[in-house]
């Protein structure tokens, strides 16, 4: 009811596209078992991270957020995009993840190295943002999951974009610089991000 059917069926067509592509490339993601008009229905494929982390140790969230960044520098080495590439949209289930939710369509316009550059800064930030991760986890964990995506996705394209949104970045963040002492959470890793990111090295 919150879209009009003509967007719905264009919706239902786009996400149900990409899956079935992906899944025919060898990406793990869930199954189309039945597709309308209207809605389609997938394979049940687990648990999202975002809820399993909550209940992680320490030790096992390092581990498990380390293999995903560097399942995530698989992905892109192997030419594709998420789109919305938070823990949210990643599931686990016997030890294998899945990636669900691609309804994002901005990938289709872009150059491959920007949509990919966003999902890195999104799957960081969906990390630092996550329940149980304090401000000491955050500049712990960050550059180990950036050293670990690098290690599977060297495109130095990656790099080169990075160093040529950081500017910007850096003017978002002084402009929320003032108010970190009113968010929890949000502004202060947003800073976190920035400083972050300033340490990834520019190729020659």
């Amino acid at each position: 009811k919150t879209l009009a059917l003509s967007e719905a069926a264009q919706s239902v067509n786009f996400e149900a596209n990409r899956l079935q592509s992906l899944a025919a490339a060898g990406v793990r993601v869930p199954r189309v078992v039945l597709r309308t008009q209207d809605f389609f229905v997938l394979d049940d494929c687990g648990t999202v991270v975002a809820t399993l982390l909550e209940d992680w140790p320490c030790a096992t969230w390092r581990r498990e957020l380390q293999q995903l960044a560097t399942e995530l520098g698989e992905f892109h080495a192997a030419g594709h995009w998420h789109g919305s590439a938070q823990i949210r949209n990643i599931t686990l289930l016997d030890g294998k993840t899945y990636r669900i939710d691609f309804e994002e369509r901005f990938g289709t316009a872009l150059p491959l190295p920007v949509t990919q550059v966003h999902d890195l800064i999104v799957f960081l930030n969906s990390v630092a943002l996550a329940g149980p991760i304090d401000e000491a986890e955050t500049r712990l964990l960050l550059p180990m999951l950036l050293e670990c995506y690098f290690s599977a996705q060297p495109d130095p394209e990656i790099r080169r974009l990075i160093a040529r949104i950081l500017p910007l970045m850096r003017s978002l963040s002084c402009l929320a610089r003032p108010f970190q002492r009113w968010s929890r959470k949000g502004i202060r890793r947003l800073l976190l991000m920035v400083d972050l990111l300033a340490t990834v090295n520019t190729p020659s």
